[in-house]
């Protein structure tokens, strides 16, 4: 598909970052990743590094958080995350038809969400989480 479209001049952003370097390589555009919201400096990284000599790295790191985001439920999963990182379990709440995520659907071991994510490289989650509530707090205001 790529090459197809993108010699038109069409911007192709197939699947998730799991495949962003082999997607740059050959003329792709970007990704569109539900993951994305989670680690948006580590996969923007690899958008501008993948070909450089940490590319390798940068790569290995946004997949080994889509594998703790994709075991489970991923919405679920990516909300259980939040909810650790705000201490809010309201955090955990989703919307039918989908089941909020509880701690015997952990991810491997049951290590729990919070230090999966933080020793995967993490970082940015609190800076979502404060986003959100300032968000929240806006919306309640209106």
């Amino acid at each position: 598909m790529i090459d197809t479209y993108a010699r038109g001049g069409f911007d192709v952003f197939p699947a998730s970052e799991a495949l962003l370097s082999k997607a740059l390589a050959i003329g792709g555009a970007g990704c569109i990743s539900a993951t994305v919201n989670m680690n948006p400096a580590g996969i923007h990284a690899l958008y501008e590094n993948w070909n450089s000599a940490e590319g390798e790295a940068l790569q290995a790191r946004a997949d080994t958080l889509r594998r703790i985001f994709q075991a489970p439920t991923m919405i679920a999963a990516m909300k259980r995350v939040l909810s650790e990182f705000a201490h809010d379990p309201d955090w955990r709440f989703v919307r039918p038809p989908l089941t909020a995520m509880d701690d015997g659907r952990l991810p491997p071991a049951r290590v729990p969400a919070r230090r999966a994510v933080r020793n995967a490289g993490l970082s940015d989650a609190p800076l979502i989480v404060s986003a959100l509530r300032a968000r929240a707090s806006g919306a309640a205001a209106m």
